[in-house]
């Protein structure tokens, strides 16, 4: 059966995004996934001294709606300047706070040169699985158009 996508514009800090999927939940909405677009722009519940401090509670927050609500939660975060020519993004990478990649079960990074991206390539590498082999690399197709990326080849370890 196909499923139903609900996309939500939304500016609230982590207890009005748990309100939200709490509401949904009470109108009947089998949710099976968050996608939030992107972590790094939801507002912090409180103002810090440090934008580090406040991304790293932001992403704890996210973690813990995801555990609280039995709900996998997707986001996307920035890389520093320094990833920008890098044929492989890892962790050390993260633009402004580590502590988004303490909170994460699982980090992918969609790598592609200028070479890749002409031949619709690209590759994704696993920068963390709390559960599984970390360090590893996938090779897919992407289509740019529909901005669909299809798993072709694993490659294996920082390849």
């Amino acid at each position: 059966m196909p499923g139903r996508v609900v996309v939500v514009r939304h500016s609230s800090n982590i207890p009005g995004l748990r309100a939200l999927v709490e509401q949904y939940r009470d109108d009947g909405f089998d949710i099976d996934l968050v996608i939030i677009d992107y972590g790094d722009k939801i507002p912090p519940v409180r103002q810090r001294s440090d934008k580090w401090i406040e991304l790293g509670e932001i992403f704890d927050g996210l973690k813990m709606l995801a555990v609280d609500l039995d709900l996998p939660v997707w986001t996307a975060t920035q890389t520093g300047r320094q990833a920008v020519n890098k044929t492989v993004i890892t962790m050390a990478d993260l633009a402004e706070s580590f502590r988004k990649a303490d909170a994460a079960d699982a980090m992918i990074a969609i790598c592609q040169t200028q070479e890749e991206e002409a031949a619709e390539q690209c590759r994704l590498y696993l920068a963390k699985m709390r559960k599984a082999s970390s360090r590893r690399m996938i090779r897919a197709k992407y289509i740019k158009a529909q901005q669909a990326i299809i798993s072709t080849e694993f490659v294996g370890e920082d390849d």
